[in-house]
């Protein structure tokens, strides 16, 4: 039995949650050539919460996509560019979230019949339903070093694709970034994919054998969960007499 005199200090406590970084689910990749659009399948996992799917899109020519969608569902373009000097090389992002689980078909329409047609679609889980992504950041060029910088932070995941014209054989992913996708078309034409853990500025860079028209995009993929703000300490004190 406690005395009126005698104290029992209790002090619990409570982590705050964690923050689930966005993590990579699967990929698919087709491609096509003298075409007005394509199709294929993209497998979400079973498992993957809060999923996202990032369609990118290499199209060779002066044309426009008209339309992208995943299981049915219009998909929301994120930002494309486009070599003025060159209007053959062109690379695109669309995004679709609360995607179904399993198999969803992915469709993509253009204005008219392109040359070459390059499409990877990647999901990702743990992606904010309501804001999946950041403001993209585009670049273009004609070295050897195809690199965008992108706006992050800390407990998000940037997200690039690349788009080289003909003139190179190699496209290699530079070693602080994991690669997704990397193909062409007869050895030309190269797209890849890739991500990387987020910062205040996430530099996204690929390296080519041969200098040539390149177009790359990136974006920021924003969390599910609410940021960091460290460990919450309650203290509560519980006093016997």
């Amino acid at each position: 039995m406690f005395k009126a005199t005698n104290l029992l200090w209790f002090l619990l406590l409570f982590a705050a949650p964690a923050w689930a970084v966005p993590t990579y689910d699967n990929v698919t990749t087709t491609s096509g050539a003298v075409a007005s659009g394509t199709s294929h399948v993209h497998a979400v996992g079973l498992g993957c919460t809060n999923p996202v799917v990032i369609v990118a899109i290499h199209w060779y020519y002066d044309q426009t996509v008209s339309a992208v969608t995943i299981g049915g569902n219009s998909a929301t373009q994120i930002g494309s560019t486009v070599i003025a000097s060159d209007a053959a090389t062109q690379i695109g992002l669309w995004q679709r979230t609360a995607v179904s689980t399993g198999n969803n078909t992915v469709v993509t329409s253009f204005s008219g019949a392109v040359n070459y047609i390059a499409v990877s679609s990647v999901s990702y889980c743990g992606v904010d339903q309501t804001i999946p992504g950041g403001t993209p950041a585009t670049n273009i060029g004609t070295d050897v070093t195809p690199t965008v910088n992108v706006t992050s932070a800390t407990g998000e995941l940037v997200v690039d694709a690349v788009a080289i014209n003909n003139n190179a054989t190699t496209l290699t992913v530079n070693g602080s970034q994991t690669q997704r996708a990397n193909f062409g078309s007869g050895g030309s034409l190269f797209t890849g994919v890739s991500e990387k853990a987020g910062a205040t500025t996430v530099t996204m860079s690929w390296t080519i054998d041969a200098g040539d028209y390149w177009a790359i995009i990136g974006v920021a993929l924003k969390p599910a969960a609410a940021p960091p703000g460290g460990s919450t300490i309650h203290r509560n004190v519980i006093v016997f007499q």
